[in-house]
């Protein structure tokens, strides 16, 4: 997840308690005020970070979906190693060519 969107996830978290912490101050008693100020602001962070955490599960998800990663490092790498495999003689020329052809579709 980057960064600025975490950020806006604090954002929300802060705007969301304070609100919460006002609504409920000037709508209750001090008491049942604390009490549910406390239950607010629990259920806004674990919500939160329930967010946060699916967000990093999608980025998992679509890194792992894309290769190796969308900077094409992987497919450098990728093609690096079927390179120095075919030098070796550990694969033949056609299934370089398949292999190669296989990872330039991913870009």
């Amino acid at each position: 997840m980057h960064l600025s969107t975490r950020i806006l996830l604090l954002i929300l978290a802060i705007v969301l308690i304070a609100g919460g912490w006002w609504l409920l101050l000037a709508n209750n008693t001090l008491m049942a005020a604390l009490i549910f100020g406390a239950i607010w602001t629990a259920a806004v962070l674990i919500g939160t970070r329930v967010l946060a955490g699916i967000g990093f599960g999608y980025n998992r998800y679509s890194a792992r979906r894309k290769g190796l990663g969308s900077t094409g490092q992987g497919t450098q790498s990728a093609l690096n190693d079927l390179i120095r495999l075919r030098d070796k003689g550990l694969i033949t020329p056609e299934e370089f060519a398949s292999k190669r052809a296989g990872v330039m579709e991913r870009l």
